[in-house]
């Protein structure tokens, strides 16, 4: 069974931590269901605000699908797009210390929050993905 972050497990690994990149990139994550390399490889230019879209795809990384996806966004991760395109000047919609972000260097960061929290040491980024998943199953249950 996929691991994932119950919305408890979610709040308690926000509030430990404390890199505003990472913070963003997580709760990104967990808003939209993208994957690790989507995520860390976006541009601005794949961003639509006004009509609350990303455009997905093989530039520079491989997906999974291999196939150009349109996700939508919802509220918050809009807003936390709007608000990283006010304060940053970068090609890329996520940095950590201003440079696009490494995959290992994220992961390490990733981990690192999770053994802070006292969460379960298998989760991974991936799993936020999963996270998603579960929580909009539960929201179109309702």
């Amino acid at each position: 069974m996929p691991l994932f972050l119950s919305r408890d497990e979610l709040h308690v690994l926000m509030s430990v931590i404390d890199n505003p990149g990472l913070a963003d990139l997580v709760n990104f994550a967990v808003n939209t269901g993208c994957r690790q390399g989507e995520v860390i490889n976006l541009r601005w230019s794949r961003v639509d605000l006004v009509k609350r879209r990303l455009i997905l795809e093989n530039r520079g990384y491989m997906t999974k699908s291999q196939k150009i996806r349109s996700i939508p966004l919802n509220k918050a991760a809009t807003e936390l797009l709007a608000r990283r395109k006010k304060e940053l000047n970068c090609e890329f919609v996520f940095t950590l210390e201003g440079v696009q972000v490494e995959p290992n260097k994220m992961n390490k960061e990733f981990k690192k929050f999770i053994r802070k929290a006292k969460l379960n040491p298998l989760l991974y980024f991936h799993s936020l993905r999963h996270s998603f998943a579960l929580y909009h199953c539960i929201n179109k249950a309702t």
